[in-house]
């Protein structure tokens, strides 16, 4: 009975985990105190000038009186008003460009004071973040802890309300609404990550939270209650200063055990960065493949690919992952035996199965899987094909695309076996496959 009235979240393990482990890696790069001493941003604050008209030079102030509170040199941008139709989504952009970097509203949000704060604190945390070195574009992740830097600086409000944003126009004697959104986090992650905010600044009821949306704000109360209950997260106080980057081997061989799940996410992301050095923890991620949590089930077949080579011999148990109920893992464990590309004679039957699949991505991860086997992937054609048949036939022009360019990796007469395969009442279909075939290798030239 007591499992009824345990707290929950409105985010799932991989989503809480994720936040935990960038809060506590925005602390690392930023100091503690950052969080613990920044003053909270609200609506009625005086970022805002008294009367606030939406023209570009108070927007413009705005953003300076930002830069201020988040510690960014604004003198080094320059910011500009766009037409809504230059910018996708009516959010912001910046560029490079010369000595001063060029930071873009579009013209809506100079009517939408709060929508046009989170879009400039997003965009004055690229500065920060991507400016000052600390991220590249390249990482996966970097638009995320853009959304989430202005949380931990204190202005994460207006992000969290962002997310959906309501917009009525007249136009006569009609009125008309409609809902939009910006950023990269939903409401819920960013109002967890507020809940972190407050948690660790040991503010269990903040005068703020009557600013936010009912979707963040749930995030946040539901976070908080969870927070205080369970003390779960691996970002506190007591371990802020304890990077994870600075475990060993068996140390993060002893999460893979833990009890809380986000522990054991959080250690399959460390091996994954050690690469072949993990190998040795290779046996005690097995389970991994296993665990009632679907994350770390993920997370445990992406850290095998991540091993490399050493990860060979456990191709075998890695197919058991390709009948996981969710297609994340199943999608996950095709790429992870593809790119070991090895036991194909256990390996090629078991992702020629997985082509049934009802999930077009994981169709389409299964057969690049196979494609790395090349010839001894042949078993597989007669599957392939059909899988090719029910893309066409379902117009899956992505799903086609792939297994054609499978097929031919797998055999050098891709051509004989499509014409073939395909009855004279489907010859629309076998031209169609013939030519995304034919596109495949202008590419490749």
């Amino acid at each position: 009975m007591l499992g009824f009235f345990f707290p929950t979240l409105p985010l799932d393990t991989w989503e809480k985990a994720w936040t935990e482990s960038r809060m506590q890696w925005l602390a690392s790069q930023f100091g503690i105190d950052r969080l613990l001493d920044a003053p909270v941003l609200l609506p009625t604050d005086s970022v805002f000038p008294s009367t606030f008209t939406g023209t570009s030079d108070e927007a413009r102030q705005v953003m300076d009186s930002l830069g201020e509170r988040m510690r960014v040199d604004t003198s080094k941008l320059r910011l500009e008003v766009c037409a809504d139709e230059q910018l996708p989504n009516a959010v912001g952009h910046d560029d490079d460009c010369g000595e001063r970097r060029v930071i873009r509203l579009s013209e809506s949000q100079l009517h939408d004071p709060e929508a046009m704060v989170a879009t400039l604190a997003h965009e004055l945390s690229h500065e920060l973040l991507l400016g000052g070195g600390l991220l590249t574009k390249e990482t996966v992740d970097h638009e995320w802890i853009t959304d989430l830097l202005p949380v931990f600086l204190g202005v994460g409000l207006f992000g969290a309300n962002a997310t959906v944003r309501e917009h009525t126009a007249r136009a006569g004697h009609f009125y008309g609404s409609s809902m939009g959104s910006q950023g990269y986090l939903r409401s819920t992650i960013l109002g967890y990550a507020l809940a972190l905010f407050t948690w660790v600044r040991d503010d269990p009821n903040p005068t703020w939270a009557k600013y936010l949306r009912l979707d963040a704000a749930s995030g946040l109360r539901s976070g908080i209650r969870y927070l205080r209950r369970t003390n779960d997260s691996l970002f506190q106080l007591s371990t802020v200063q304890h990077s994870r980057d600075a475990f060993s081997i068996n140390e993060l061989i002893r999460d893979l055990a833990a009890k809380r799940p986000t522990r054991r996410i959080a250690a399959l992301w460390e091996l994954a960065k050690r690469g072949d050095e993990a190998a040795s923890a290779a046996e005690l991620i097995v389970p991994c493949l296993r665990d009632r949590d679907r994350g770390v089930r993920y997370e445990a077949a992406n850290t095998f690919a991540a091993i490399g080579p050493a990860a060979e011999p456990y191709a075998a148990r890695l197919c058991t992952a390709l009948r996981d109920p969710d297609s994340h893992v199943r999608r996950c464990a095709a790429s992870t035996l593809g790119l070991l590309a090895t036991s194909p004679e256990t390996v090629v039957p078991e992702l020629a199965e997985l082509l049934a699949d009802d999930v077009p991505d994981v169709v389409s991860h299964a057969s690049a899987a196979l494609a790395q086997f090349k010839e001894f992937a042949a078993p597989a054609i007669p599957e392939l094909l059909q899988a090719l048949r029910l893309a066409c036939i379902k117009c899956r022009h992505d799903n086609a695309t792939v297994l054609v360019w499978a097929l031919d990796q797998i055999s050098s007469e891709a051509d004989s076996h499509i014409s073939e395969f395909f009855p004279s009442s489907e010859t629309e279909f076998a031209e169609y496959a013939l030519e995304l075939l034919s596109e495949c290798r202008s590419t490749e030239t």
